[in-house]
């Protein structure tokens, strides 16, 4: 235990209290400190990195999943974000394609010519992106350009008559759709 002595009365006390609220003081000071100064520099690193770098951190930290795929349609207030989700499973073989894991691209969208794009490229006839978010932001800039206002059974028409290569492309959709 710890004491210390009362001066008029040399009367030993507890100090147990005291050194226990002094202790608690500096973990907090210190964890202040450090906490504020690692968020500094977190943000410094940030800051310095190349777009390049950032990109890679990116990548690390925000890898694709169908939950986080979802959210971010919606997020982006993607008309139909349902058939969309399901277009994308069937352009990327359940996210499985080529195109997809090395261009990050979800839909098969070919380079934008005429519209906003977030492409940064062009592989094997198809838009290479960053980052899987940057293909749906893509898709989203596709969409306001040409699709706005449309009914289901438009945008599925539309599918069928301008988007799609494969004559079964809506069908195969559809079958998706059911099948969630």
């Amino acid at each position: 235990m710890i004491y210390t002595y009362d001066k008029k009365t040399f009367q030993p006390k507890s100090a147990v209290r005291r050194v226990a609220l002094i202790i608690l003081g500096s973990i907090l000071t210190c964890s202040l400190f450090f906490y504020r100064e690692g968020y500094k520099s977190g943000k410094d690193i940030l800051n310095n990195l190349s777009p390049e770098d950032r990109i890679i951190v990116l990548n690390n930290h925000d890898k694709f999943t169908p939950e986080k795929f979802k959210v971010y349609l919606e997020e982006l207030n993607v008309p139909h974000a349902d058939i969309v989700y399901a277009q994308a499973l069937l352009e990327t073989g359940n996210f499985t394609s080529h195109i997809f894991k090395n261009n990050n691209n979800l839909f098969g969208m070919k380079v934008a010519t005429i519209r906003p794009t977030t492409n940064i490229g062009e592989e094997n006839g198809h838009a290479v992106f960053k980052h899987w978010r940057q293909s749906v932001v893509d898709y989203a800039l596709y969409s306001s350009c040409y699709l706005t206002k449309m009914t289901r059974s438009e945008y599925f028409q539309y599918l069928g008559s301008r988007y799609a290569e494969n004559p079964n492309y809506v069908s195969l959709v559809k079958k998706i759709l059911n099948e969630k």
